[in-house]
């Protein structure tokens, strides 16, 4: 009977790790910028190891949407970093229907992607919508057709209000 409680205690808990995805999980592109409260552009300030994964600490560059915070703090399970940009975003794989091609992974039993910075990078960061897997991508330029497109969708929403 102890060896039955064991194995139902260890293999349930591990199944119910994340009972609920963090918040953005599965959201098409247009309805992560419409419900994100605030959107900005991130560099990486420090990482630290810590027991369980890194802490990167994140400082604001720039604010796209809302009121951004001096600085974010975000925790990764892993630090191998993804430098992928989908060629600036103008990669079609990156538009895909397939609400989870991003930047980064989703490896089992964490509640959302694990994101992962490095020096030298800016990100286009959805700090409330973490949970979606281009929630923390990488913006290179300007140009960048992501960064392009999350602009004009936000300016779009702005001149229908005051219609």
């Amino acid at each position: 009977m102890k060896v039955l409680f064991f194995f139902l205690f260890t293999f349930s808990t591990a199944a119910l790790a994340c009972s609920v995805p963090k918040n953005g999980y599965g959201f098409a592109l247009e309805e992560l910028i419409d419900e994100a409260k605030t959107v900005v552009i991130v560099e990486l300030l420090t990482t630290t190891k810590k027991r369980l994964g890194y802490e990167h600490t994140l400082l604001s560059v720039d604010t796209i949407k809302g009121q951004a915070q001096d600085k974010y703090v975000f925790l990764s399970r892993s630090n191998d970093h993804e430098s992928s940009t989908f060629s600036d975003h103008n990669d079609i794989r990156f538009w895909a229907t397939d609400r989870e091609i991003g930047r980064s992974t989703w490896p089992c039993c964490i509640c959302g992607p694990d994101h992962t910075f490095k020096k030298g990078y800016k990100y286009l960061y959805f700090p409330d919508l973490l949970g979606a897997v281009k929630s923390a991508e990488i913006i290179r330029n300007q140009n960048d057709r992501w960064l392009l497109f999350v602009k004009a969708r936000l300016s779009k929403a702005t001149s229908n209000k005051g219609n």
